[in-house]
């Protein structure tokens, strides 16, 4: 068997200034996410999360070619699945799945076979026949893939191998061998803190390498990367900021990244596996980077200062999103300010700073939630949090997509 060692860059490697710096980079990453987490309340985070999930679909199936627009994206999430046409299906999926990350790495450890096979279930769960084709060069259907399944578990022979571009994927004999190897050496008791986050990047090529499904193996990918750093990394931070956006902003560094970590090794000093020491580290800096400019770019953009200050020049020109019959008041902007930096507001919150009745008050909040993407939802008696419609998005967060 063909396994893609190193798993880990070597504690004794020659490349011992590369895994110093990775380490400086994921200590980096650690304060960051920690900054950044400190700055969005408990109650604005859950409807800024939601927000950016949509966000995190468009990137991770942009990647794969998938074209939809970000508002598509939110207007199709409210539609039944019957509703849809393909691209907005996979976005509503990826979302969906998205959201039962959580309570899936409640169930299993994340860097598990049970764990991948219950993502790979989750996206698929809704599926057309037409979406589990796998197809041939000329474009016919030669097989369905079955949802949750690796590739020596589909039921048709047909589904079993598969051919990644230049990258041949190992048999389908060897795939739960491998996989059973990567997780044992990302598991280990002596992986923490800091190299956690290393462990990352390596999950993150080595499953690309093995390639455990016939199709999909890149958003699970991704997804499973996701759960890594927010469940075993215990990035505190992490959904407010992702990995796919860093990866689909630098698509093609993404890939040459991956084709890097997949050569042979070369020579004595480029480690004692199969592949090489040396792409795999230059992978993790890479992916390391990345990680670090992606919370470093939301940081900035949810610095409550500048946050309030495009609030306000987006309420000067009139609220893009805001499409009531009601003008958009200075009232209504203190109601998102309040919500924002309180994580909830209250009538009587707002009328007692706006020197406002509290029914001028109510009335305010109502506009705000009777949007067609409403900008405040009730999350407790009386009690309002902020919300992220797209259209106001495009002004709040200018540079997010």
């Amino acid at each position: 068997m063909y396994a893609p060692t190193p798993w880990l860059p070597s504690e004794s490697s020659p490349n011992t200034a590369s895994l110093a710096a990775l380490r400086t980079m994921a200590s980096e990453l650690r304060r960051l996410d920690a900054t950044l987490a400190a700055r969005v309340s408990a109650g604005a985070r859950p409807g800024l999360s939601a927000a950016l999930a949509l966000v995190n679909s468009y990137y991770s199936n942009r990647i794969e070619g998938n074209p939809t627009r970000l508002r598509d994206i939110e207007q199709a999430a409210a539609r039944q699945p019957a509703a849809q046409d393909h691209h907005t299906r996979e976005h509503t999926a990826w979302i969906r799945t998205q959201g039962q990350l959580d309570t899936l790495a409640a169930q299993f450890p994340v860097a598990s076979i049970d764990f991948i096979n219950a993502v790979h279930g989750a996206l698929y769960a809704d599926a057309t026949p037409e979406s589990l084709a796998l197809r041939n060069s000329v474009g016919e259907t030669k097989a369905h893939m079955a949802a949750g399944a690796l590739r020596p578990d589909q039921p048709e022979p047909a589904a079993r191998e598969v051919l990644v571009g230049l990258h041949h994927a190992p048999g389908a004999h060897e795939v739960r061998a491998l996989l059973e190897q990567l997780f044992a050496q990302v598991n280990a008791p002596t992986i923490t803190g800091d190299r956690q986050l290393i462990a990352a990047a390596c999950l993150h090529h080595r499953l690309s390498w093995i390639h455990p499904y016939p199709d999909g193996n890149g958003r699970i990918n991704r997804l499973q990367t996701d759960a890594w750093l927010r469940h075993a990394c215990g990035l505190e931070g992490y959904g407010l900021w992702s990995m796919s956006r860093g990866f689909a902003r630098s698509v093609t560094t993404y890939m040459n990244a991956l084709r890097q970590a997949d050569r042979e090794r070369a020579g004595d000093l480029d480690g004692r596996g199969n592949l090489s020491e040396r792409g795999l580290l230059a992978f993790c800096e890479y992916f390391l980077q990345t990680a670090v400019d992606q919370t470093r770019f939301m940081s900035d953009a949810l610095d409550p200062p500048q946050f309030l200050d495009r609030l306000e020049k987006w309420a000067l020109v009139g609220g893009p999103g805001f499409d009531v019959a009601r003008k958009l008041s200075s009232k209504h902007l203190l109601a998102l300010e309040l919500a924002w930096t309180r994580g909830h507001v209250t009538s009587a919150q707002l009328a007692s700073r706006a020197n406002a009745t509290e029914r001028t008050a109510q009335y305010c909040i109502r506009d705000l939630q009777d949007c067609s993407r409403p900008f405040l939802a009730e999350v407790g008696a009386g009690r309002y949090a902020m919300q992220f419609p797209v259209a106001a998005c495009e002004h709040w967060f200018p540079d997010l997509f």
